[in-house]
């Protein structure tokens, strides 16, 4: 039998975490008098990505030499991408909090900043282009949410 690689092993279980929350959204509650596409849309579209995505990974070939290769021999995450992998989910916990507190678009462009230079690693962050990543990736998704799909974001306890 075949030895799965890493990356077909998470592959699956993408593909699993797909399957799980498809089943789930169907209990997403929809109100007769709502006009489509409804609630269950965006996640049905999301699952629908991951689990092509998925089966990209399962099936696709692995590269073997030359440039972006991979080699299974190397260890899956380095002792500075766990403590990395540590911090960014501290960071969400305040997130979190912080949109209680702040609202979706001041925690979400500090959050963004504050992940941006978390995940840079070795490579250097340019700040021009680090705040423009910001503020369109913030504003694009308030901006999405509150005017094409009409939910509301938190707008924090400071600004009520």
């Amino acid at each position: 039998m075949k030895k799965l690689r890493r990356t077909q092993l998470v592959g699956i279980l993408f593909a699993l975490a797909a399957v799980f929350y498809f089943a789930f959204t169907f209990a997403i509650e929809v109100r007769p008098n709502l006009s489509e596409p409804g609630p269950r849309v965006f996640p049905f579209f999301a699952e629908a990505i991951i689990f092509v995505c998925a089966l990209i990974m399962i099936f696709g070939k692995e590269k073997t030499s030359g440039e972006g290769a991979t080699d299974e021999s190397k260890p899956w995450m380095t002792k500075d991408g766990w403590k990395r992998l540590l911090i960014v989910m501290g960071e969400m916990v305040v997130y979190a909090a912080l949109l209680q507190v702040t609202g979706f678009i001041i925690s979400s462009l500090v959050m963004m900043m504050v992940l941006i230079y978390t995940l840079h690693g070795d490579r250097k962050v340019n700040p021009v282009a680090a705040v423009i990543i910001d503020l369109v990736l913030t504003l694009g998704v308030y901006f999405l949410f509150t005017r094409a799909f009409g939910i509301l974001l938190p707008s924090g306890l400071l600004f009520r």
